[in-house]
């Protein structure tokens, strides 16, 4: 049984069956609806006892591969149908006698191995877990020096929209042909890389499946399933070619995602030209219980939907039995009352780039490409990312350290943007406004 969106997988799969099948494998159906669903198989009757022999392993070997990309609710089971002409009737097996149902689901099960879970001690000693940091921030946590509140900023803080001269604006009209040949140029030297953020798992594209991100085959192109690591690489393979000289290309990777994108691209063609470099993220974080202040913070100052009096009653029942929780174990202590893998808490983008200096990722950049001198860097998920010349001109032309990408402002847009406090340009958290209606000051 398959779920029965993941054509992919059916491709793929019909793929090996026919490569191991040829003429013999006369062709499928898919059954099923919205929640799940199944294949049928049609093979010449030569083919049968080697069918359903085989089969089992092929459907199982294929999610395998794929479970890093895709989300399956289970292993794939292998059913004998047969046309009945004689209604319900029922078969009793005994003694020596095997069921072929027993026969070729037990094939799928020699088939299939046990992961076996690291413990949450190994896991911190892998990534390199800072016992000193957390110590630190457990202490700043329990003495107040930050929280949720500490986080906002005063209801004085003076936040104005940006001025014209705090943004570059970005188009046709801006870019002149000498500031696009001064990007062409540097493309052409060498001295570009790309970074490209792909250490998550799950996400709104992957309806919430813990599968890794770069990896999921969300959209078809060219009669083909694709990634995103397949349309990052495929972009920078375009630019490549039309400068005539390779983009050096990071995948910044976690633990949890590491191995399944390593793997990936060493399975990629040796004639794509492009340099690629892993860099795995070696820092994480361990959760914390909360502090009540913070879960108080969070339900009663910040802005909630108002429900009916009595789902509103069990929402404050549940809140309630979580602050209880919270102060019987002990707020600011380590959350080790679960599997290891959701004890562990991702640290943010901010380290990836100290990273590649501490995992001596650039180091090999610049042995490779000594003229390397920009990064662009972009999230996976961000598929219109791109290294244009004359972005790269403008950027270049400012003589800048560091510059964002912003984008203007639509009504429904929300969680923060680019304003001035103080006086100053910042980029600024949703959750670190004094109000919500200050957000409607940025443009």
């Amino acid at each position: 049984m398959i779920p029965s969106s993941t054509n992919v997988y059916t491709e793929k799969l019909i793929s090996r069956v026919q490569e191991i099948f040829g003429e013999r494998f006369w062709g499928f159906w898919m059954l099923g609806g919205m929640s799940g669903g199944g294949m049928g198989f049609i093979f010449d009757p030569s083919a049968k006892s080697q069918a359903l022999v085989e089969l089992g392993s092929i459907l199982l070997q294929t999610k395998e591969d794929m479970s890093s990309s895709l989300a399956f609710a289970m292993d794939p089971v292998v059913f004998d149908y047969k046309v009945n002409e004689q209604g319900t009737v029922a078969e009793l097996c005994s003694g020596s006698a095997e069921c072929e149902n027993e026969r070729v689901t037990s094939t799928a099960d020699k088939q299939t191995s046990t992961a076996h879970d690291q413990t949450l001690n190994d896991l911190l000693t892998e990534q390199g877990f800072d016992t000193n940091a957390q110590e630190q921030i457990r202490s700043d946590l329990q003495n107040g020096v930050i929280g949720l509140a500490k986080n906002k900023l005063s209801p004085e803080t003076e936040l104005t929209d940006v001025l014209p001269e705090d943004v570059t604006v970005v188009n046709e009209d801006t870019i002149s042909q000498d500031t696009y040949q001064r990007g062409s140029n540097a493309l052409e030297a060498g001295s570009v890389g790309v970074v490209t953020l792909a250490a998550g798992v799950g996400s709104r594209w992957t309806s919430g499946a813990g599968v890794v991100k770069a990896l999921n085959p969300f959209c078809c192109l060219g009669g083909k399933h694709r990634s995103f690591v397949d349309i990052h690489l495929a972009k920078n393979r375009r630019v490549s070619s039309n400068v005539g000289t390779s983009i050096p290309h990071v995948l910044t990777t976690s633990w949890m995602t590491d191995d399944a994108i390593s793997s990936y691209i060493e399975s990629l063609p040796e004639d794509s030209n492009i340099p690629i470099y892993i860099s795995k993220g070696q820092s994480i974080g361990l959760r914390m219980i909360p502090m009540v202040c913070d879960l108080k913070f969070l339900w009663k100052e910040q802005s909630h939907q108002r429900l009916d009096e009595q789902a509103e009653k069990v929402r404050d029942s549940i809140h309630a039995a979580l602050m209880g929780w919270a102060e019987s174990n002990g707020e600011g202590s380590d959350y080790t009352d679960n599997s290891p893998k959701q004890c562990l808490s991702p640290i943010g983008h901010w380290y990836e780039i100290p990273n590649l200096i501490l995992n001596g990722t650039l180091a090999n950049m610049l042995r490779d490409r000594p003229q390397l001198k920009t990064l662009m860097l972009h999230n996976i998920d961000t598929i219109g990312a791109d290294v244009d010349a004359g972005v790269l001109g403008k950027f270049l032309e400012s003589s800048s350290t560091l510059a964002f990408e912003v984008v203007p402002r639509c009504i429904d847009d929300m969680g923060g943007g680019l304003c001035r406090v103080d006086g100053k340009p910042r980029l600024v958290e949703g959750l670190a406004l004094p109000s919500e209606e200050d957000e409607l000051k940025f443009s």
